[in-house]
Parts: structure tokens; sequence; C-alpha cells
């Protein structure tokens, strides 16, 4: 999985930290590639769950997680990968570079979409047409 979540590496029990509870009954192993958390508090939440975060800012994300991801098929086969994909899409572009080199299925969640249903300013506006470029783009790729 490939979240922006920092609460569960920062130790705080929200809503992200209940779902790989969850996810840690039903599968064997769930990595998390994430962003630079302002804090680590923990990075195995759970005994089977393993969260991967960097230490470089987001310019870099995109290639951390596209490194960190291939290390990881590299060391054991993955049934599925999913990225929670909001502007700027790193963690898309990510995401698509790992199937694109291992072949693991990648599903493209997309969490927000600015200026929907209406733009409240110029930005939401262009930020609209960035991420339907993308899911365009994404659609045909994930």
């Amino acid at each position: 999985m490939i979240s922006a979540d920092r609460s569960v590496v920062a130790g705080e029990r929200g809503p992200f930290y209940y779902m790989l509870e969850s996810f840690a009954r039903h599968w064997e192993r769930v990595d998390v590639i994430g962003t630079r958390p302002e804090r680590v508090v923990s990075l195995q939440p759970f005994p089977n769950v393993h969260l991967h975060h960097p230490t470089s800012g987001k310019l870099a994300q995109a290639g951390f997680i596209a490194r960190t991801g291939r290390r990881l098929c590299a060391e054991r086969p993955y049934a599925v990968m999913t990225s929670h994909d909001y502007n700027p899409f790193y963690n898309g572009w990510g995401a698509w570079r790992i199937a694109r080199a291992t072949g693991t299925p990648w599903i493209a969640e997309i969490h927000h979409v600015p200026g929907h249903p209406r733009a409240a300013n110029l930005r939401e506006r262009l930020d609209r047409r960035v991420t339907r470029h993308y899911v365009r783009w994404a659609a045909r790729r994930a």
C-alpha cells in the first residue's frame, strides 16, 4: 500500500491505524510505503504490518516509492498494491513504476478531486484539470 498517512508511524490511533489492524487479521504481510513523518514512534504497529517512510522530502517521493517497492517485490511476491492518489500524484507515479518493473497489479484510489463539485478559486480549477489528466493516464495503466 502506498499512502501519505503519517499518523500511524507517529504512534497515533486514527482511522488508518484501525484499517491496518483489520488488514493485519486477513493478510500474511502488509507493507505501507509512506511520506516523511514529523516523528517516528513505530515502524511496525502490528507483527505483520511494516511501515516504510523516507527521510527525504516530497520532490524525491516518487523515486523513494519506486525504489522501496522494487526492493520489497524482490524479497517476496505481492498479490496487489494500492496507491492513495491525490494531486501531485507522486504515490501513483511511484506505484506505476513498481508495477511496470515487477508486474505487480496496481489499484489507484483517487482520494480527493480539487474543485469538485465546484471550484472555489483558480488553483482548484487548475488542480481539477491536472486530476482529470492523471485519472485518464492512470485508468490506462492501473
